[in-house]
This record gives structure tokens, C-alpha cells and sequence, in this order.
């Protein structure tokens, strides 16, 4: 082979290595500069021209390798000079060269000796690595061109040295303002960047006056300025391994040492500024909580002429991504709530309304107005049971406003996120208020999290065109649908809670991926249910995991001749007899079952009244119920009758303005109607007295009172059902069924909690009643909108 194509195939194969490796190792080049000082002092001018090339050629391909910028390029007849911004120079000579070169095999470059393998002692191949005893020396003697292969221990024969063998290293060198071209003999080129010099110094460009920089736990930047400015973009050349970004804590912390070293995921300069993407995932939890201060140095080093670094600055615990402030407080799935709502420039501001599943906020929130409809609720045309409830993410998230609002992978959290944050054990709520906004402040109790939180403003909601309980309630939209009602989506904080979905609710989002769960069981809400023939009563399954999407059930009856049950659950009695109801899930086949009776009319048993011991006597059973445990009927305050749907547009004594409503009787305030100042129902409103006649009424909230604070509670199961026991001073007791709510169509919460009318109203807020409200851990009274449809538990005493 030719020397022109041997020196050519050094250069071009040392590039290509150099930038495949991109290591920061110096290349030791003591022992060739050693050797080529020796050889200057007692070599001829010819054999130092030549070994000045090879020591030239080692400079350039040291250049590529670190990033090293070339400063000046000058030219004489006989040579040209490369000035490097490290202070080194490389001299190329325009004239000859002898016929040794490189060739590779398998992947690795060895020397070669006019086309053929230069060998050693033992006949092995000389690999190109600069290693002592691999290297081949070149020496003159009697005009003849030597060259050994064992540190000059043995010298082999090759030409005359006349200058007549071989041609020179580079055909042509070039240069342009950005970068200098050199042209091998076969016309290949590779390019060495241009600049002014050195990197003098780099500095942390802060975020804050006190010098700080923004940092957290998950992905962050750090901008560096970096003097001189043209010498920034040299940076890149380097590999990362070149730049160790050191972090140190303030205080000695032991369990995670005294240092630590982010990683350098990437880097960027332009205009003088060096940006560097890192993560604090390898910083103590303390940090992010700020009970642990921590302080970070650049240092950048080639191993060669470079060796800077910024000095420590602080940083300061304030996880971005996207530009978006979020707050780690330690979620087992890694999702990371953001510390603003979307459309908030401050925690504390409601920021936008959204209809579930569209992109901007409006005027008006109605289902005239909905995307997603016909213009009634009759019919959704999208996330609905014909395209099989499918989520946000089914759709790439065409329809999240936090996705396409923020972008990467920020979402609207869906009611697994929620349902994780609701975990009272885990994190506690606390409604306070922040820069005059009334809210809850979330904060971990998690270790290492302890600390950490976030504020939800009670940012209300929005209905038609007007804005309703701001200050009072916390409603947020998750991106799941309500699976019982495909009308409505989950809304924070419950799995059994839902909004229409064209109300206009706020949107915090959540940071990280979606990972849908799986079916690990399912249960019911009662065990054995008895039944009148002609009734109806729906049962309640409960799939493991609670906080699952949209779980797929199918219910079958054993005998449909004596009691059938539709998809929702409903089972409805036909005739006399007993089968069992089951329900089973698609994900996973696992099974529940309910044992059901249906008696006659004539077979219903009457009401008792129980003598607790107290200033009246209890009813055994609910209003329309057949024994103790059957959950009964359901009613909103001030009707006698149950319904099919129970929502503030269908309630008999409001006028179906607006969620609170107007109302025609029962007004304390003008506010609601005009005001009567009756606060307790008159026995045509009262749903016991209506129901089952005689002296049967409705309780007042103090006989309540007196219910709940001299009797012993206990929570237990009858006859398969859940509930409260309550026994009275006297010893008797009497059960109440957890029958849970109505809420527009839906059953809620049954299995799980109890609630009961009572006959008063809420003076301070006459769109409220006071009732009983229970579950497994507490017994208590609370008011709530009196369109609910609750369960009514009777007791025999006169009107007042």
C-alpha cells in the first residue's frame, strides 16, 4: 500500500476511534517526546523533519479526541504550524515520508511496513496503541531509513533516505471562521473547531439573589456562564465523563454521606452559557424537604490542559419540569403533584375551569355547551360504553388540557392519583387558608417526606355561567370516568364521588406516567338480601384494588324466575322463592355472591319500636326495609316518596335554579326563598310519618344528639350486612344498615357508611339538613344538600 493512503488511514482510523471512545484520558505521549528529543540532538535534519510530523500527528489527534480548538493556522513553503488553545503546536511537513502506515483487522489498527504487518520478536501484530515497546522507531543510518520494532533493539532495513519514498502526510490544511478542514492524500477530511483559547472560568448563573439554584429530586438545569464567552461551545467536544458535578451537604448527614455527584444527562451552550440537565434523585430526602442544605461545584477537566471549576453555590429545593413547579411528597408510584393549578400563577388561585375532557375554559358550562354530547345527556359521543369508557391515555391524551397544556409527561391525575393522596394515614389535609384563600394544605407524613406539601385552593366549580362555592369547596377533576354513570367523572379524593361532566371544575395536574392496575378481587355490600315481590334494591360491588379504572362486572341470577338483575347491580323480585345474585369481574373472573329472598306482601313483618332507654323509642328497620338489616328506601329531605334520580333539578321543595337552589318551604334566610322559618318538617314532608302513619316521625337532630351520645357504638355485620349497633342505656340495642347515599343514580358508599335523616334543618345554611353520618371508625352529625337521597330510620314519639 501507498504511504499517502497508509498515513491517511493513521489519521482517519485514530479519528474515528478517538470519536467512537470520546474517553478524557491523556494520551502519554512522555516517552515519544523523550525518544524525539534524543533523536533531534543526533539525528540529520531529514530524520527530525520526520519524526516532527509523526509528533505534529499526535498533537491533532489529541486535539480531536479532548475537544481541544485549534487557534491559529500559519504556513511556510516547507510546513504548516497549528497553534492549539491547550498552548501546544503541531508541525506538519510538506515534504516526504518513508512507507510506514497503519491497517486494521477485526476492528483494531495496526502498524504497517510497506503493505505487509510489521511484526514483532515473537510474530505478533503491532497494535496502534503508543504503548512502550509497540511503537516503531525511525532512524537514518548510512542514507538509509530504519526502523525498529523493540525499543531499538533490533533495526530493520527500508529505503533510502532521499526524500523520494512515501508523499507527504496532509494534501491540503484549510480554514474558514468556525473550523479548519485538513485533507489527507486520499482526499478524506476531518475537522478541528476554531476558538479563542481556554476555558478561563465558568460561574453558576443563580435563581435567586442570594445565589441559590433552582434544584429538586427529579429533573433539573444549572446554567454556568463561561469566560471567554467563544470558548463555551468547545465545551461539547468534551465527553461527560469529563464534568463532575459535585453536591455537598451543609450538615454531616451519615446515612447518605457527606458528598454525593448528580449525573450529567446533558449538555447545551450557546451565546457564552453552558446549561447542564442533571437530576437530585441521589440526594438525601432532607433536601427536598429543606431540612438539609446542600451546595454544588462544577469541575470540568480533560485530563490534559483543562482544569476548571465554578466554586460551590447553594441549592434550594425547587422541583420544575416543563417549566411547571411540582412537589415530591413521596407518592408509592412516583407521581408528583404540581404546586399550582393549570391556569394559576400562585398556589393559592383557582386558575381555570374545565369541562371534563375539553381543552379550554368558556362561559357557559352546560351540556348545550359540552364537546362530548348531542347537546343532552342522553347520549355522549365520546368516552362513553360504546367505545368501552377508554381514558385519556387510551387516546394519547388528545383530550387532557394538562398534557396538552404543559406538555412532557404532565396529566390530569386520574383517580388512582387521587385515591393515593386521600390516604389519611399517609398524608394530612388540613383546611386552612393561604393569602386569603380558604383550602386544604396536604403535607406528607411519609419518612424522609415529612414536610413536604401542597395547597389546593377550595377553588368551587362552575355551572351554566355562574361560579358556586368558592372558599367552601375543594372540586377537582380526575381524568376517570365515573364507571356507574358514564354522564359523570370521578372527582378528587373519592372512588364512589362524581361531577356532571359539563361542569367547570379546576385541574391540578400530576407529573409521571400512567400505569393502569389490575383486578385482585371483588366483594359485595350485604351477603343475603330480603325482598318484597315488585321491589327493587340495587347491591353495591366493591373490586380490590378500591382506587381500579373503571372495572367491567357482570351479574347473573341463579333463578331470573324469582329475582333478575340488571348491569348496574339492580336486582329486581319476581316472585316468591330464593336464588343467588353474583357478580363477577371480566378482569380476572373473581366472584361474589348475595343469597336473596323475595317474600309475599302479606308476609312482611310491621315495624317495631325499641325502647333504648332514652326519651323516645326507635324503629327496629328503615323506611321501607322488610327486616333490620335491609337498607330501605331512599329520600331527599322533605319527600315521601323515593325516586330514580336524586339531584338539586328534581327536588320537590327547590325551584331547580341552581345547585343550592331556591326553595318554596322551609327558609330561614331570604337567600333560598322566601322565608317561612320553619325548621322542622311538617308531618306531610316527613317521610316516616307519610310512610308507616301512626306517631312514626322523622327524629330531630337533638334526638339524634341524644341517639349518638348515650348509646354504646359498635361497628359489626348482620346477617352478611354492614353496620352500626347501637345499644342504649338499658341494655337493647338496634341496628343500623352502612346503606350509603343516592347521588343523581348512583348508590354510594354502601357497605361502608351510614346516612340518616334527621327532621331539621341547618338554620345557617337553609339548602341543608343535619343527619347521622357513620362508618367503621366514628359516629357523628353533619349537614349536607338537602336534595341527597339518605335513608330514614323512624322512631314513635309525638309531633312537636
Amino acid at each position: 500500500m501507498k504511504a499517502k493512503s497508509i498515513i491517511a488511514r493513521i489519521l482517519l482510523a485514530l479519528a474515528v476511534t478517538v470519536a467512537a471512545a470520546a474517553a478524557c484520558m491523556k494520551f502519554d505521549d512522555s516517552e515519544i517526546q523523550s525518544e524525539l528529543s534524543g533523536i533531534k540532538s543526533r539525528l540529520s535534519a531529514l530524520e527530525e523533519k520526520v519524526n516532527t510530523n509523526i509528533a505534529g500527528l499526535w498533537e491533532i489527534v489529541n486535539a480531536q479526541k479532548n475537544g481541544i480548538q485549534i487557534t491559529s493556522v500559519s504556513e511556510t513553503d516547507d510546513t504548516w504550524i497549528i497553534s492549539f488553545s491547550n498552548g501546544k503546536t503541531a508541525t506538519v511537513s510538506k515534504g516526504k515520508s518513508p512507507v510506514i502506515g497503519v491497517a486494521r483487522h477485526q476492528g483494531v489498527y495496526y502498524w504497517t511496513l510497506d503493505d505487509e504487518w510489521l511484526l514483532d520478536a515473537s510474530g505478533n501484530k503491532l497494535p496502534v496503541s503508543g504503548a512502550p515497546g509497540t511503537t516503531p522507531q525511525l532512524k537514518i543510518d548510512g542514507g538509509y531509513w530504519y526502523v525498529s520494532t523493540d525499543e531499538g533493539k533490533t533495526w530493520t532495513k527500508l529505503g533510502k533516505a532521499t526524500g523520494e519514498d512515501g508523499d507527504s502526510f496532509f494534501k491540503d490544511i484549510t480554514w474558514d471562521d468556525d473550523y479548519v478542514y485538513l485533507t489527507l492524500q486520499n482526499g478524506t477530511k476531518f475537522e478541528l473547531r476554531r476558538g479563542d483559547g481556554l476555558v478561563a472560568s465558568i460561574a453558576a448563573i443563580p435563581d435567586y439573589s442570594d445565589g441559590a439554584v433552582k434544584a429538586g429530586t427529579g429533573l433539573f438545569t444549572i446554567r454556568f456562564k463561561v469566560e471567554p464567552e467563544s470558548a463555551a461551545e468547545s465545551l461539547l467536544y468534551l465527553d461527560n465523563k469529563c464534568f463532575k458535578l459535585s453536591a455537598a451537604y451543609t450538615e454531616t448527614k451519615a446515612s447518605a454521606g457527606e458528598l454525593t455527584t448528580l449525573p450529567v444527562h446533558e449538555l447545551d451552550a450557546k451565546d457564552g452559557i453552558l446549561t447542564i440537565t442533571t437530576d437530585g434523585e441521589s440526594l438525601a430526602k432532607e433536601f427536598a424537604s429543606k431540612k438539609l442544605g446542600v451546595s454544588a461545584a462544577l469541575f470540568i477537566s480533560d485530563g490534559a490542559s483543562l482544569a476548571v471549576n465554578s466554586g460551590y453555590f447553594p441549592l434550594y429545593p425547587k422541583n420544575e419540569y416543563n417549566g411547571h413547579g411540582y412537589v415530591d411528597l413521596g407518592l408509592e408510584s412516583g407521581n408528583k403533584f404540581a404546586d399550582t393549578n393549570l391556569g394559576a400563577e400562585n398556589p393559592w388561585e383557582p386558575g381555570n375551569y374545565y369541562a371534563w375532557g375539553e381543552l379550554e375554559p368558556k362561559k357557559d358550562y352546560s351540556w348545550a355547551t359540552y364537546k362530548w354530547c348531542d347537546g343532552t345527556e342522553d347520549h355522549m359521543t365520546k368516552y362513553n360504553e360504546t367505545d368501552g369508557l377508554k381514558s385519556f391515555a387510551d387516546d394519547n391524551y388528545k383530550d387532557d388540557v394538562a398534557r396538552q397544556e404543559w406538555g412532557g409527561e404532565w396529566h390530569t391525575p386520574t383517580q388512582e392519583d387521587w385515591l393515593e393522596l386521600w390516604d389519611k394515614s399517609k398524608f394530612d389535609w388540613t383546611w386552612t387558608s393561604k393569602n386569603g384563600s380558604k383550602g386544604y394544605e396536604i403535607k406528607s407524613k411519609k419518612p424522609g417526606y415529612e414536610g413536604s406539601s401542597i395547597f389546593l385552593p377550595a377553588a368551587g366549580y362552575m355551572l351554566g355561567t355562574q361560579l358556586f362555592d368558592v372558599g367552601e369547596m375543594c372540586t377537582y377533576w380526575s381524568s376517570t370516568l365515573y364507571a356507574k354513570n358514564p354522564t359523570g367523572g370521578a372527582i378528587a379524593g373519592s372512588v364512589d364521588a362524581m361531577a356532571i361532566r359539563y361542569a367547570g371544575l379546576a385541574i391540578r395536574p400530576v407529573l409521571g406516567k400512567y400505569v393502569p392496575k389490575s383486578v385482585k378481587g371483588v366483594s359485595l355490600d350485604r351477603g343475603t338480601l330480603t325482598m318484597v315481590v315488585g321491589s327493587t334494591r340495587q347491591l353495591s360491588a366493591k373490586v380490590e384494588p378500591a382506587d381500579i379504572k373503571n372495572p367491567k362486572l357482570s351479574w347473573t341470577s341463579s333463578d331470573p324466575g324469582v329475582a333478575t338483575v340488571a348491569k348496574d347491580g339492580t336486582v329486581t323480585a319476581v316472585s316468591v322463592g330464593t336464588t343467588t345474585v353474583t357478580v363477577k369481574t371480566v378482569d380476572g373472573g373473581f366472584t361474589a355472591t348475595c343469597a336473596v329472598t323475595v317474600i309475599s306482601p302479606s308476609d312482611v313483618p310491621a315495624p317495631e319500636a325499641v325502647d333504648l332507654g332514652l326519651s323516645v323509642k326507635w324503629a327496629n328497620m328503615n323506611v321501607g326495609a322488610i327486616t333490620p338489616e335491609d337498607y330501605g328506601d331512599y329520600f331527599a329531605w322533605g319527600e315521601t316518596e323515593p325516586k330514580k334520580e336524586y339531584s338539586w333539578l328534581n327536588d320537590k321543595l327547590g325551584l331547580g335554579t341552581d345547585y343550592n337552589s331556591l326553595f318554596s318551604k322551609y327558609v330561614t334566610n331570604s337567600s333560598y326563598g322566601t322565608v317561612d322559618n320553619k325548621t322542622v318538617l311538617d308531618p306531610e314532608d316527613d317521610a316516616a310519618h307519610v310512610n308507616w302513619g301512626g306517631s312514626w316521625r322523622m327524629p330531630t337532630d337533638e334526638e339524634c344528639d341524644e341517639l349518638i351520645n348515650n348509646c354504646t357504638w359498635t361497628w359489626t355485620t348482620e346477617n352478611g350486612v354492614k353496620g352500626g349497633k347501637l345499644t342504649g342505656p338499658n341494655g337493647k340495642s338496634i341496628f343500623l344498615p352502612a346503606a350509603g347515599y343516592r347521588y343523581d343514580v348512583d348508590l354510594v358508599r354502601a357497605g361502608s357508611h351510614g346516612y340518616y335523616w334527621s327532621s331539621s334543618l341547618d338554620t345557617d345554611d337553609p339548602a341543608r339538613a343535619w343527619f347521622v353520618y357513620f362508618y367503621s371508625g366514628n359516629v357523628l352529625r353533619r349537614s349536607y344538600q338537602r336534595w341527597y337521597g339518605l335513608s330514614v330510620r323512624p322512631f314513635y314519639g309525638e309531633f312537636i
